[in-house]
């Protein structure tokens, strides 16, 4: 089993609506979840697969088709209420029906990778993405969540591919599984000047 992250250009401002944050009451660090229908500016003309400011995938109807033909485990989906940014040129014309795609498949990260703030209520610093390092799934999942940034998804191979059919200027990086990762070694072969000491 295989799993990525996904890099792509920010093709929607969110707005913060169906978006919730608490503060904890000691480290002051905000916890944010989506606790409705997220709310969108589109940016960018038509594409198949559109990443917001907040890192959420938003999908037209025929990406969305794609991923759901594969019966994905973890995927769940929500509607999305979008409109185009009034400055734009194209902003009158027809808005695309999208579909926010989520997940219910916590994945967590290696311990390795993962900088808490020490706080009870489980705040985190700093993930490492130099590589994601993560727990391995006890089962195949298509579509994943990161339990320490719930924001970013993790895709397995088939899910990868049907959403990169289409969409060019996407990018995936492959996770690395706790205990399967080995650092590469350094292969410089740097000069010896210790004759010019």
């Amino acid at each position: 089993m295989k799993l990525y992250t996904l890099e792509g250009p920010i093709c929607a401002l969110e707005s913060g609506q169906g978006r919730t944050t608490v503060v904890c009451e000691r480290c002051k660090r905000g916890h944010r979840t989506q606790t409705g229908m997220l709310s969108a500016e589109l940016v960018c003309r038509t594409r198949d697969v559109w990443v917001t400011s907040s890192d959420a995938v938003l999908l037209t109807r025929e990406a969305a088709d794609r991923i759901k033909s594969l019966e994905p485990v973890g995927a769940t989906w929500a509607t999305a209420e979008v409109q185009w940014r009034s400055d734009l040129p194209w902003s009158g014309e027809p808005l695309p029906l999208l579909e926010q795609l989520r997940s219910n498949a916590p994945v967590n990260a290696s311990s390795t990778a993962v900088i808490l703030d020490g706080c009870g209520c489980g705040a985190v610093r700093q993930v490492s993405f130099s590589p994601l390092i993560v727990r391995k799934p006890a089962i195949h999942i298509d579509v994943a969540f990161l339990v320490e940034s719930p924001g970013v998804l993790l895709f397995s191979e088939e899910a990868r591919a049907a959403l990169a059919r289409g969409t060019i200027d996407l990018e995936f990086n492959e996770v690395a599984f706790e205990g399967e990762y080995t650092p590469p070694s350094s292969t410089f072969q740097g000069e010896d000047w210790s004759d010019l000491a």
